[in-house]
């Protein structure tokens, strides 16, 4: 069960009362006004989450082009509470409010908000379903309290209590306004939540930082495939790659999330764990999932979080060295990847700023035994990320290291640091060896004008000046501390 309150539990916690950020369109021609207005009123594809941005940008700018937007959303308010969301989309008189007895919704309208919350889920009432054409979208708008239920909890007390409850609805839990949701589990990444059909999509409304446990998205990918059950009851593998693919063809809107961050048992931020074993690899090839879900459900992929800024990052797991990377490069061509022998990922949402690849394997003729070892394994792109910290999986004592795979063209601050080393790696000799950094020509970086590299596994580490200038031509190598001048060919690093 998910509780909210206090931050002893692990939930939701209320920070101070901003108004929401708009972006006025009071500048904009009537004719585009009007566009704008004609589309809403034939699509009822969108969330009712952009019918309220769209009013909250109107503002009092224009009444009557905010008011034929709200015309378009008949209100069933059963519930008492305050909402956020109910005050901006009635009209002033109440007009688009349902009365007490009506049972048919207005042809006029594209959407119906149902409003519930826990004092009504709990009361005695029960209702007949209206009667909804099907041209018209029905969410649920549920105000979550301090002792939120679970989905499966909603769902069935929802049926019990609107007879012919439709199946496939949009919920919106609307939240304290600035929240930060700690769920102890978070149902929609667990098997059990697709058992039944309960809500077509998902919208967490208000809720600013989102905290999942670090194993969340590996345990929901580990029972893929497997048989495994839910609790004591025996889930088959075939349903469980049906839940997988219920999960990606979901649509999860959090709509003012800033940041979405891992912790781990202790609740100290940590990373999503990304599986690179053997485990993992058996799966993809007996088509328990495929390799693109796979990434797919790492990155997010079907997450609407436009406002998100930071995300904790991820850390590849590895089991194998000698004999893992070249499996997984040859699954990498088998999976119809049109022949290329190196994946491309996005892995950060959409929007982020500022997270961390913990990990990140660098290319290595010894590591794969000069095999396809001209390219890296996985190339990550990533439009929006402007820093990001690189942690690199060591399997040697010293040598040249060399990063790729970074197609980030606005990133502007990169760390590269030693992160751990690989199960069998063998650690610093007694004689004085050091390690070359360097970047191939599979990145991007053109913007990068801050490196910070770290010594990789307390052993001496250089970068190379004339490397760098070719790969990284933003960066002004005359600003690290032991640069001396144009003459000087490497870079000792702290």
């Amino acid at each position: 069960m998910e509780t909210m309150g206090s931050k002893d539990k692990n939930s939701i916690v209320n920070a101070n009362e901003v108004k929401p950020s708009t972006t006025s369109v009071s500048a904009l021609p009537v004719e585009i006004v009007n566009l704008i207005l004609e589309q809403l009123e034939k699509d009822n594809r969108g969330e009712i989450t952009d019918i309220y941005n769209w009013l909250l940008a109107l503002g009092d700018s224009n009444p009557g082009a905010s008011r034929r937007i709200r015309e378009q959303v008949a209100i069933w308010k059963l519930g008492k509470s305050e909402s956020q969301i109910l005050n901006i989309l009635e009209i002033e008189n109440g007009t688009n409010c349902l009365e007490q007895g009506v049972t048919d919704v207005p042809l006029r309208c594209s959407q119906l908000a149902v409003f519930i919350d826990n004092e009504w889920l709990n009361s005695d009432v029960v209702e007949e379903m209206l009667i909804v054409p099907p041209n018209i979208k029905v969410n649920l708008i549920y105000m979550c309290s301090p002792h939120r239920k679970s989905l499966q909890w909603l769902h069935g007390r929802l049926n019990a209590k609107i007879k012919n409850w439709p199946c496939l609805s949009v919920l919106v839990q609307e939240f304290p306004i600035n929240a930060v949701y700690a769920p102890a589990e978070f149902e929609l990444l667990t098997h059990r939540y697709f058992e039944q059909q309960l809500f077509e999509n998902l919208v967490f409304f208000n809720v600013e930082k989102l905290v999942l446990q670090e194993d969340s998205l590996r345990n929901f990918l580990e029972t893929c495939g497997s048989e495994k059950g839910s609790g004591n009851k025996f889930v088959s593998s075939t349903q469980m790659s049906a839940n997988l693919r219920s999960y990606l063809n979901m649509r999860i809107s959090l709509p003012h999330l800033i940041k979405l961050e891992f912790q781990d048992k202790n609740k100290k931020e940590s990373l999503n764990y990304i599986d690179l074993n053997s485990i993992v690899r058996t799966k993809i090839g007996t088509n328990a999932f495929t390799l693109t879900d796979y990434f797919k459900v790492h990155s997010f992929s079907t997450w609407h979080m436009p406002s998100i800024l930071r995300f904790s990052g991820h850390q590849f797991i590895y089991d194998q060295q000698e004999t893992g990377i070249p499996e997984w490069r040859a699954l990498i061509i088998k999976s119809g990847n049109g022949a290329l022998s190196h994946m491309n990922v996005s892995l950060f949402p959409k929007g982020v700023k500022e997270s961390k690849m913990i990990g990140w394997l660098p290319i290595d003729e010894l590591l794969e035994k000069g095999r396809n070892s001209y390219s890296p394994l996985i190339c990550l792109r990533s439009p929006s990320i402007e820093t990001l910290h690189l942690g690199l999986s060591m399997w040697k004592k010293a040598g040249n290291i060399k990063l790729s795979g970074l197609y980030l063209p606005n990133l502007k601050r990169l760390t590269v640091s030693g992160s751990g080393a690989w199960p069998d790696y063998q650690a610093k000799s007694g004689i004085d060896e050091l390690f070359l950094v360097t970047f191939s020509s599979w990145n991007d970086l053109s913007k990068c004008n801050s490196l910070k590299c770290c010594r990789l596994m307390r052993t001496s580490t250089v970068l190379s000046i004339q490397n760098l200038k070719e790969e990284l031509p933003a960066l002004e190598t005359s600003k690290f501390r032991a640069y001396v001048d144009d003459r000087q060919e490497y870079i000792p690093v702290d």
